[in-house]
């Protein structure tokens, strides 16, 4: 009577009873041809002067969405889960067996948007701060704290009565005059033509009383 054979790995002939075996293959085979299609690595842009990230939008650093950049990249073969070592992302597959595939998040320098557009003097609107030197002085932090959370002020200057702040954003200047209850003379001038459209600029003009 014939003895009865051994199972053997039909890639590179390990026997059974040597390895741990993935339905006919070995371990070692099985892993070598288990394609999960995970990338390595992840590049995100990070500006080299504030440290905001692009991800849908420049904004502060945020794990959980840089995360969410990664996992959006991840073939969806196999139920998974990850955590987080430093700047490296670990992805545990529920194959057959359990695989752990280390994706390196890469932070590659640039400059945002608001940073670009602070170094080359951009602006898109005037806050004119006018009233007792007190008040002004009172006011200047809070409007500056408001201003500075979404857009920049690339010059400030003192003027008779009060200050100017040159703000990047027309929209965020106004969000702050409105969220600090100033009631402002608005009025606007040309500044250019681009691509056939005019662009203003807007003057808020904030009276702060006696």
């Amino acid at each position: 009577m014939s003895a009865i054979q051994e199972k053997m790995c039909p890639k590179c002939g390990a026997l059974f009873s040597q390895k741990q075996f993935v339905d006919s293959f070995c371990i070692d085979c099985f892993l070598k041809n288990l394609r999960l299609g995970v990338p390595s690595r992840v590049e995100i842009k990070q500006c080299s002067s504030c440290g905001r990230v692009k991800l849908r939008e420049w904004k502060e650093r945020d794990w959980n969405e840089i995360e969410a950049v990664a996992r959006a990249q991840i073939p969806d073969k196999f139920p998974y889960t990850m955590r987080r070592v430093g700047q490296d992302i670990y992805a545990t597959f529920e194959t057959p067996v359990l695989v752990e595939r280390a994706i390196r998040i890469v932070f590659r320098p640039g400059l945002c948007i608001y940073c670009s557009r602070k170094s080359g003097g951009y602006f898109e609107a005037v806050i004119q701060l006018r009233g007792p030197p007190e008040k002004v002085e009172q006011a200047e932090p809070a409007l500056r704290d408001l201003i500075e959370l979404e857009s920049f002020i690339p010059r400030r200057f003192e003027k008779k009565g009060g200050i100017d702040l040159q703000v990047g954003s027309r929209g965020v200047a106004a969000k702050a005059i409105k969220e600090l209850g100033y009631k402002p003379i608005i009025s606007s001038s040309l500044y250019g033509v681009k691509a056939g459209k005019r662009i203003y600029r807007t003057t808020y003009c904030v009276r702060l009383g006696d």
